[in-house]
């Protein structure tokens, strides 16, 4: 995987539009993607699987896919990228991709997603490219054709929980507040962020002009409902327990929706929202 991400640092080279050398990378990519990585084995501590090779692996195969399909998932987009003869391989490439991966890949992706939010185990990096790949395609209306479907569950339950405090949070901010504070603040931390990119992911689907409001309704309601909502819940049964995590998930997405939610229908209730 190192080795064809550093082949493919800059432009896609003319070999790889070569039908079947195109076919054959992109069918391995898509095998390592899917992989079902061994429970025999596995470190038992999160540092030890990070390190892990299967792991490791895992997390290279969806780093490579995330570039490939960020760049030339689009074929469109490609063009303002590049020019000349290296344009026109790149071109070629992105239809080629699109035409006949795309959608395999999107596909594995959400599988993934599915198995996290149903309680698998992923290393924060994993979930944190998975995230990136599905966020990048519902920005892309041929994608957001075939994910739509699904958008609302991975919102409340991939992205939501991803939003919220957990026990990794618990565990560091009792043995180090100091470093629980830096982290919140690192910029290099936040690329690899599961956080981020779930934040990132609800940001940018809600801004879109034309689905995002849809979504954004959808969202709010489910933190902020009377009686319902995640905010409501918690201000009637106050206490340390899961409502208090999901409420900090809660006010870190009203808090990043801010400027849109100022610009939305529900901008009379922001300070109501605040109070519960």
């Amino acid at each position: 995987c190192k080795s064809f991400w550093s082949a493919t640092y800059l432009f896609i080279p003319p070999l790889l539009v070569q039908h079947d050398q195109f076919l054959g990378w992109m069918t391995c990519l898509l095998q390592l993607v899917m992989l079902q990585v061994p429970n025999e084995g596995q470190p038992a501590d999160t540092e030890g699987r990070r390190s892990w090779p299967w792991w490791k692996c895992k997390k290279w195969a969806l780093h490579v896919s995330y570039r490939i399909f960020s760049r030339y998932g689009s074929p469109a987009a490609v063009k303002s990228l590049y020019e000349g003869e290296i344009q026109q391989i790149q071109e070629q490439f992105a239809a080629m991709f699109h035409n006949e991966c795309a959608t395999n890949f999107l596909e594995a992706h959400l599988l993934l997603l599915s198995n996290f939010a149903q309680g698998q185990y992923m290393t924060s990096r994993v979930v944190n490219l998975a995230v990136q790949f599905v966020g990048h395609a519902v920005q892309i209306p041929a994608m957001h054709k075939l994910v739509k479907g699904q958008v609302n569950d991975i919102l409340l339950h991939v992205i939501f929980p991803l939003l919220c405090f957990n026990d990794e949070d618990a565990t560091l901010w009792a043995e180090d507040p100091q470093e629980y504070v830096r982290k919140g603040y690192d910029i290099i931390e936040d690329l690899y962020s599961p956080r981020t990119a779930a934040v990132n992911f609800l940001t940018e689907l809600c801004a879109k002009k034309k689905i995002g409001k849809q979504y954004l309704q959808m969202f709010i309601t489910f933190l902020a409902a009377n009686q319902t909502g995640i905010l409501s819940k918690h201000a009637s049964m106050p206490g340390d327990g899961p409502l208090a995590r999901q409420t900090d998930g809660a006010m870190l997405a009203i808090g990043s929706l801010s400027e849109i939610l100022k610009r939305s229908i529900f901008k009379g209730d922001l300070e109501n929202m605040l109070k519960m």
